[in-house]
């Protein structure tokens, strides 16, 4: 790509936008739509109340509005939920119309709640992102804390949320201790069976230590927090300084010449192995 293209702008402003804008507390994400939550009903998700700028009321009756009664009563949607836990950018609306883009014309219905991890710390991964960011993963820190979100996904979401996730090449499904998490929205959250993606590669590591998210609010790791931008720099520095930085940002989008490069550069001195 060209310098001076807007194709490769936009591919680095989105790249080092990681993890993207979202919303503080729980929602529901609808086709696009961000539904502020107001009450959640696990057992029947038609009655779970949102507000819209229509005006509040049940997720059913505004899928019934959106789909027709008959299509939005049917729809699976309504089907049980598996919790996976949400602490990049999968909680995050942009990624989620890029993962659950719809045009089939079902609904795509995904609730995020708010949530808070003890004893885990959200840090860079050792890795880079198919778009060059560098993504998110777990770190065990005793008496840390994360504020994240959860997604509930039906399982044929969780296939495409684990397609889009490399399963098994970039993080693996890992089953997490619920005790440790605290759903605003949803009680008696243990006992609950909660999986999160862990990168298959670790921690990224500067000076031996990991770094934490400083997107994610999040206490007691006694990491280094810092932006996607500043930490881009960081490993741009280690890589390729010579390079301009924005040319470094887009030469690790996939299939691009640099990032075989950086990943190198990564595993050489950034996973300590």
């Amino acid at each position: 790509m060209s310098p001076a293209t807007p194709d490769r702008r936009e591919a680095v402003r989105f790249a080092l936008a990681y993890p993207f804008e979202k919303p503080q507390g729980s929602f529901v994400w609808a086709d696009g739509r961000v539904l502020p939550l107001d009450t959640l009903d696990l057992g029947n998700l038609g009655d779970t109340r949102v507000r819209s700028a229509a005006g509040d009321g049940a997720l059913g009756e505004l899928m019934s509005a959106l789909y027709g009664d008959e299509r939005a009563g049917q729809e699976e949607w309504l089907d049980e939920r598996v919790i996976v836990l949400a602490h990049g950018s999968n909680s995050a609306p942009e990624r989620l119309l890029q993962k659950f883009p719809g045009g089939d014309g079902l609904p795509e219905i995904v609730p995020v709640l708010k949530a808070r991890i003890d004893d885990w710390a959200v840090v860079y991964a050792a890795a880079l992102s198919g778009y060059a960011s560098i993504p998110a993963t777990l770190e065990p820190v005793e008496a840390a804390s994360a504020e994240v979100h959860v997604t509930l996904l039906t399982r044929r979401q969780l296939e495409i949320m684990n397609e889009t996730e490399d399963l098994g090449v970039e993080y693996n499904l890992h089953r997490i201790d619920s005790s440790l998490l605290y759903l605003e929205d949803l009680h008696a959250s243990s006992g609950l069976e909660v999986d999160a993606y862990i990168s298959c590669h670790g921690a990224m590591r500067m000076d031996g230590k990991p770094v934490a998210l400083a997107a994610v609010p999040q206490s007691g790791h006694g990491f280094e927090a810092l932006a996607q931008p500043d930490m881009q720099k960081r490993l741009h520095g280690l890589t390729a300084p010579a390079l301009p930085f924005d040319d470094f940002v887009a030469g690790n989008i996939k299939g691009e010449a640099g990032r075989a490069r950086t990943l190198e550069a990564i595993a050489r001195h950034c996973r300590g192995e």
